[in-house]
């Protein structure tokens, strides 16, 4: 019998499903951003890794019902013993 993942891994798992989902799969059925339009974005400087990312925490810190990092990581300290 094999291990139980930990929840990191299975966390950072999903992620990986969602970019492919993000940038190939979600691509092939979508006529306002059509497949590979994310890499020649990327590739021409129009949008930038980190902008992605930096969306997706926006979105995750919207999800989790807080302002910005700073206020996740003031929250994760209060609540710590």
């Amino acid at each position: 019998m094999g291990e139980k993942m930990s929840i990191n891994k299975q966390i950072k798992n999903t992620v990986r499903d969602l970019v492919f989902d993000f940038m190939i799969e979600h691509r092939t059925h979508d006529r306002d951003l059509p497949l590979e339009a994310i890499d020649k974005a990327i590739f021409n400087g129009e949008i930038t890794l980190d902008e992605i990312a930096d969306s997706f925490k926006e979105n995750m810190c919207y999800m989790l019902g807080v302002e910005n990092e700073a206020e996740l990581k003031e929250r994760i300290d209060n609540e710590l013993p």
